[in-house]
């Protein structure tokens, strides 16, 4: 390249060293010196090559110092991030444990009281059962003793038989009422004694009658209860209390 072309390139360069000066784009001034030293090199100018070349070294300094610093918030924006994104990470674990931890508490809890619950009403049902059965057989001995008072009463021909054998058993005269509503205390005595499985010879002896009297008392009572002599009256009248 001849001088003068040097010469011009110098004039351009230095009047875009001045503008980029203004702008400061620090690149651009970086290839500006470059070509600067270049020239005045060219021209054998010593000292504005070494001006150049030291104004180069100085952006270059620059530049990799705002490189250095960029490169440093770079990092510490991204050590700063992944803090952030660990202490996001342990509160969001913090919560879901919590939540975990409050879930299996409501959990163990209603469990707990459900299970207490079952076991109080078991614990009732067995007491209710307990009481039921202490109450039937309580039911079936005063039966049983009621039974036993009842047969010692017809043994004896005792008065108040009827009475007690209506109030234990009043199904059966009430069902022998319906059919026949003329039958009279007699008859409602002998049909008990029947129900209560006594034989002829059985009445005959607990009513001081003769066996044959019985026999006609039975005969009378199939007519009025219009059964015929195919019927077992024994059966016929045990089965009304069932009926």
């Amino acid at each position: 390249m001849r001088e003068k072309d040097y010469a011009n390139a110098v004039l351009y360069l230095e009047k875009s060293l001045l503008y980029n000066k203004t702008e400061n784009n620090k690149d651009l001034l970086q290839d500006i010196y470059k070509n600067l030293a270049l020239c005045y090199k060219g021209l054998g100018d010593k000292n504005k090559e070494n001006e150049s070349l030291e104004n180069l070294i100085r952006i270059t300094d620059t530049i990799s110092g705002l490189n250095t610093k960029t490169a440093e918030i770079s990092i510490k924006n991204i050590e700063e991030e992944k803090i952030e994104e660990k202490k996001t990470l342990k509160k969001t674990i913090l919560i879901y444990s919590s939540i975990v931890s409050s879930l299996s508490l409501v959990l163990f809890i209603y469990l707990y009281y459900q299970n207490k619950r079952k076991k109080k009403l078991i614990l009732e049902s067995k007491e209710i059962i307990s009481q039921k059965e202490s109450e039937t057989l309580k039911l079936k001995s005063r039966i049983v003793d009621a039974h036993e008072e009842i047969m010692q009463l017809a043994k004896t021909n005792d008065i108040g038989f009827l009475a007690k054998f209506q109030e234990v058993y009043p199904n059966v005269s009430q069902k022998l009422l319906e059919i026949n509503p003329a039958l009279t205390k007699d008859n409602l005595i002998f049909c008990a004694l029947i129900w209560l499985g006594f034989s002829s010879k059985d009445i005959a002896e607990f009513t001081f009658m003769q066996h044959r009297s019985v026999q006609i008392k039975k005969g009378r009572l199939r007519k009025k209860l219009n059964l015929g002599s195919d019927v077992d009256l024994y059966q016929y009248i045990k089965s009304l209390v069932n009926n």
